[in-house]
């Protein structure tokens, strides 16, 4: 991944899509384009560090790392065993899965979570005779699954819990 020009979608809710827009220029981001409850845009590592901790519309940050069509569950399996997984993380660093699946093709998001999470663990046995472990509740790497018809995206989800989360019940954690 080239750290020095990365592809960024920041998802947010409908109607802020051109506030978000502004937000994400005047922090610094290029070739912003603005998407159904989503924007797109390019920047460094710093600036994908900058908005993370600054954006006030953003719900989620993702850097899409893999997208390719799968018009089959084999094929969707093969594609996620194919890519080179320790460019992103470690066999011994946890990881999860959410989905966002729209497809008459792949009805069920979680059967597709399953069936991606079984594809990086097998590349990692197969590889490296270990397998990385899943957590659900706190992951190291969390990785974000869309699929829109037959077109497949995952990404790294650089934020997390949804960015308005930042901050929630600190008055009440110092009481």
């Amino acid at each position: 991944m080239d750290i020095e020009n990365i592809k960024i979608q920041v998802k947010t809710f409908f109607g802020l899509e051109e506030v978000l827009a502004d937000e994400l220029k005047k922090l610094g981001g290029r070739e912003v384009e603005i998407k159904n409850r989503a924007v797109n845009c390019e920047g460094d590592l710093g600036f994908l560090y900058k908005i993370n901790y600054s954006c006030r519309t953003a719900l989620k940050i993702l850097v899409p790392i893999l997208t390719f069509k799968a018009w089959d569950e084999n094929r969707f399996y093969d594609k996620i065993f194919d890519f080179p997984w320790e460019q992103i993380m470690s066999v011994d660093q946890t990881f999860a899965i959410d989905a966002t699946v729209y497809s008459e093709r792949f009805m069920h998001s979680q059967f597709m979570s399953l069936k991606m999470k079984d594809a990086i663990v097998d590349y990692f046995k197969f590889k490296y005779r270990k397998r990385p472990d899943v957590d659900a509740k706190n992951p190291q790497i969390k990785l974000h699954l869309h699929i829109d018809r037959e077109l497949v995206t995952i990404s790294l989800d650089s934020s997390g819990d949804a960015l308005f989360k930042r901050g929630y019940r600190k008055e009440q954690d110092r009481k």
